[in-house]
């Protein structure tokens, strides 16, 4: 028998007068793990990787929660309690006058009560926005950051505590919060969002999400296997047919 691989290759020929032919489909499904808040599906990409959101008008700030594409992930029940996380994010927010473009990693229990870290046109460096039952702070952070368009970001929550870090591309990690008054309890999701105040046709790229515990470094993190946002499943089938001894297989296989 003539077996054709994945790739269209003849494989050795086998006794039997028979060829085998192999076809594989890929399919793709989302991560279960993964949820979509206001899903605006025309406006961002997924990937097993990465998650890529274009950029639209909305917000996520006290009573104004119209942000579209606010993908949420859910820790399993035994993580909660003790949970580090980080991802990189491509695309973020440079210091601007005028301009409200928001990328933000987000411990979020709802609309009205999460922790967010991230970069914001209008606000220094690394910020943070703390709201509490519809009532928001936000916090500026080191403006040696205002030009930094890549980077991780990180959020630590064990014990009640939450802190909050990130690396510019190429530096080292910096702690930018501990926080310790806030509503999220142990009922919460990891959330990824981004925004803008008008159309400049950007996108934000959240990529190689990291899942570990309070213990893990967050190197140790950054080497672990990502969480896959998509899962991908490679489906593969046999079919055998008898060889017509009339036709030249090997040449038929080398010129298809």
């Amino acid at each position: 028998a003539v077996t054709i691989n994945v790739s269209g290759e003849a494989l050795p020929e086998e006794p039997g007068g028979k060829v085998t032919i192999t076809t594989t489909t890929t399919t793709t499904s989302r991560n279960e793990k993964f949820s979509i808040t206001r899903e605006d599906a025309a406006h961002y990409e997924m990937t097993q990787n990465s998650y890529t959101v274009d950029l639209q008008s909305g917000d996520l700030w006290q009573w104004d929660n119209n942000l579209k594409n606010l993908l949420l992930y859910e820790p399993a029940e035994g993580e909660k309690e003790d949970l580090r996380v980080i991802i990189k994010v491509t695309g973020l927010p440079v210091a601007e006058s005028g301009q409200w473009d928001t990328a933000s990693f987000i411990l979020y229990k709802d609309d009205n009560n999460y922790i967010t870290i991230g970069k914001k046109s209008h606000y220094a460096g690394f910020c943070y926005v703390v709201e509490k039952n519809e009532t928001a702070v936000e916090t500026s952070g080191d403006s040696i950051y205002n030009n930094v368009e890549s980077g991780y970001l990180g959020i630590t929550y064990k014990d009640g505590i939450v802190t909050l870090s990130a690396k510019a591309d190429g530096g080292t990690w910096i702690d930018v919060a501990n926080i310790t008054d806030h509503t999220i309890g142990n009922d919460y999701k990891i959330g990824f969002g981004a925004w803008e105040s008008n159309d400049r046709s950007k996108n934000i790229t959240f990529s190689d999400f990291k899942v570990g515990t309070s213990e893990d470094s967050f190197e140790t993190l950054e080497a672990l296997e990502s969480v896959p946002f998509i899962n991908v499943t490679v489906n593969e089938e046999k079919i055998e047919i008898e060889k017509n001894p009339n036709i030249d297989t090997n040449g038929f296989l080398s010129n298809h």
